[in-house]
C-alpha cells in the first residue's frame, strides 16, 4: 500500500511539472508571436519614411503602450 501511495505522489508531481512545462511553452510561443508581429511593424517600409514623422511617433508611442501593458506577461515567463 505504501509503495503505491509513494509512486502515485512521483507520478503526480511528473505530471504537475509537465502542466508547468506545457504553460510555459504556451506563453512562450504566444509572446514570440506577439514579439513577430511588432518586428514586423518596425520593419513596415511606411516606418521608415521621413514625412511620416507624426505617424511613426503614433505608432512609437502606441507600441510603448503595449509594450507596458505586457511587461508583466514577459516577467512571468522570465520566472
Amino acid at each position: 500500500h505504501d509503495a503505491n501511495k509513494s509512486r502515485a505522489k512521483e507520478v503526480s508531481g511528473k505530471l504537475q511539472d509537465n502542466r508547468d512545462l506545457q504553460h510555459f511553452l504556451q506563453n512562450t510561443q504566444d509572446l514570440t508571436l506577439w514579439i513577430n508581429e511588432k518586428m514586423l511593424t518596425a520593419q513596415d517600409t511606411s516606418y521608415d519614411e521621413a514625412r511620416n514623422l507624426h505617424s511613426k511617433w503614433l505608432k512609437h508611442q502606441a507600441f510603448m503602450a503595449e509594450l507596458t501593458a505586457n511587461k508583466g506577461w514577459l516577467d512571468n515567463v522570465d520566472k
